[in-house]
């Protein structure tokens, strides 16, 4: 059987790894989730009262970012550790940045040169006009330059479809990806029989949550897969059009240069003076491209949020595809309750609960119901069903992953086992 997934709910679901079978959701679609229990009691507690029913869960923090460097390095320092709090703009890890701070002072000191040439170029216009032969002479070298530029441009080019080529026909992206699909098909497969075992008495919970935790390994190994090839591709499509643009304008600055050849000796000047003008530009844009290395070797905190894990050390090696941190949201969370089978029935979808956070006795939060299994699961004889509880923390409260929680469904009517 295949099983069709909603993407948002099922990043929150797996997140959580808690409970087992299918969870409906507004849109009255299906998605996956594991056959443990909220890790709180990993049992269904249920106090019906006139308030409504009570039941145990955990905290699911639903945003959550990998982060990496803008460019390849060495690492300098990181700055956090899991379970930091950080705010939007703070600087979590840099790298070295000697090496790049040396290629700003040599552009630097390019562009100042530039432009001094193009200074005492800008008063010979004014002293004395340029002989005839010198002035042919670097009109033909300014072509010749041209010329090479257009060669270069072009071998660029040419290399970069190659690359595209050889990319396309590589292992991460043909063959790789292909392999996952397999492997997450047959897992898929059976943990489709491995439910009908289940539903038929023949395969208990545990043998049915292997075939589950193997349904996710395939799964993550298919993504991982499919983003490795899509970043492969993506890198080798990039090049394409820059080493296009590169050839567009080695050709233009091979019509300028024929151009001015043609014209003759009589506009040697103005020919000089551009030739200056455009070091100068190109200086400025190296100059530019420098600065930028230093401002992309540091990860910046996108959003705040807590530190969920640190890949990087100190002195270890990066490259732009390299995760150095993972972020969390705190202030974007979910929780996930298993409702007693007799107040199943009363829970509804965008039902409002009443959340007390264990680690938190003075907190009370406010909540609604997004996602409600139809598929229960059986523990020492208890059936209950899982239910998500999407919540909104107020402003200074930090909740972590996996914090236990008790909630109260508004609306339920009292009823005793």
């Amino acid at each position: 059987m295949r099983f069709r997934y909603k993407l948002p709910l099922l990043l929150a679901l797996v997140a959580l790894a808690g409970s087992g079978g299918y969870y409906l959701t507004r849109s009255g679609a299906i998605a996956i989730a594991s056959e443990r229990g909220p890790t709180a009691s990993n049992k269904v507690v249920r106090r019906t009262t006139a308030q409504g029913a009570t039941a145990m869960g955990n905290i699911v923090l639903s945003r959550q970012e990998s982060l990496s460097f803008g460019v390849g390095g060495v690492v300098e320092q990181v700055s956090v550790k899991p379970g930091d709090e950080v705010r939007k703009g703070q600087v979590l890890a840099r790298l070295d940045t000697r090496a790049m701070e040396r290629a700003v002072e040599v552009a630097k000191a390019d562009l100042e040169k530039a432009m001094a040439e193009l200074t005492l170029e800008q008063d010979s216009q004014v002293r004395e006009q340029d002989s005839q032969v010198r002035a042919q002479a670097s009109l033909d070298a300014a072509v010749i330059d041209a010329r090479a530029g257009v060669r270069n441009a072009t071998v660029g080019l040419d290399n970069a479809k190659r690359q595209l080529v050889i990319t396309q026909k590589s292992t991460t992206v043909s063959k790789d990806p292909r392999d996952r699909e397999t492997e997450h098909s047959a897992a898929e497969a059976a943990y489709g029989a491995a439910l009908k075992k289940r539903d038929e008495g023949t395969l208990d919970d545990l043998g049915l949550s292997r075939f589950f935790n193997s349904l996710l390994t395939a799964k993550e190994r298919l993504d991982s897969a499919r983003e490795q090839a899509a970043v492969a591709l993506a890198t080798a499509e990039n090049a394409i059009p820059v080493a296009e643009d590169a050839l567009r304008k080695a050709k233009a600055a091979l019509a300028q240069a024929e151009d001015a050849a043609a014209k003759g000796p009589g506009k040697v000047t103005s020919v000089s003076l551009m030739t200056k003008q455009l070091a100068v530009l190109s200086k400025q844009v190296t100059l530019e491209a420098a600065q930028a290395q230093p401002d992309a070797a540091r990860i910046v905190a996108p959003f705040d949020g807590l530190v969920s894990e640190v890949k990087v050390v100190a002195g270890s090696r990066v490259t732009t595809q390299t995760v150095g941190i993972v972020l969390v949201d705190p202030g974007s969370a979910q929780v996930k309750l298993l409702v007693d089978e007799i107040d199943i029935s009363l829970v509804k979808l965008d039902q409002e609960a009443k959340i007390s956070v264990v680690a938190l006795p003075e907190l009370e939060l406010k909540g609604t119901v997004t996602a409600i299994s139809p598929v229960g699961q059986v523990s020492a004889g208890i059936v209950s069903f899982p239910v998500i509880v999407t919540i909104r923390p107020p402003a200074g409260v930090v909740l972590r992953n996996g914090m236990s929680v008790e909630a109260t469904l508004s609306g339920t009517s009292e009823s005793g086992r």
